[in-house]
């Protein structure tokens, strides 16, 4: 652990939320797997250690669905968000939140973030300039149990 703050300290890694470690021991809870209780003490160990995690207000979002645009290649991710820039945010005609495009290259998967207002006609969406890729990260959770299409 003090080996991964040293490193964190020294380099431009985004520290992980309180919220996202309390999701995964949650999950971990219920596995069958051997090494559950080591990697619950791990997630813990990184909890309490301040140059890995935050209690900052990260939020976690959900997907709302993905869209096929190119088979096998390339999709458009869905996201309803409302960040706390746009509380008063007055139209009507969609709701608030940003896309999400992946485009699977080789052994790699590239997501961008949309924003030209061309990217949200008929998507029942608008984003509002307050998001920025810079400020994402992407986590999953996956389980044994789940459908490829809920993570």
């Amino acid at each position: 652990i003090s080996m991964l703050a040293v490193l964190f300290g020294t380099k431009s890694i985004q520290r992980v939320s309180h919220l996202y470690l309390d999701k995964i021991n949650s999950t971990l809870e219920q596995s069958p797997l051997q090494q559950r209780p080591q990697l619950m003490q791990l997630l813990n160990k990184i909890k309490k250690t301040p140059e890995l995690s935050t209690v900052n207000q990260t939020v976690i979002i959900s997907r709302d669905r993905r869209v096929e645009v190119t088979p096998d290649s390339e999709h458009k991710h869905y996201f309803t968000f409302k960040h706390p820039c746009n509380i008063n945010c007055d139209r009507s005609d969609s709701n608030c939140g940003f896309l999400l495009r992946s485009c699977k290259r080789e052994e790699e998967c590239i997501y961008e973030l949309c924003v030209e207002e061309s990217d949200y006609q008929g998507t029942g969406l608008h984003y509002h300039d307050s998001v920025s890729a810079g400020d994402m990260c992407m986590y999953s959770i996956c389980s044994g149990r789940s459908v490829s299409d809920e993570v």
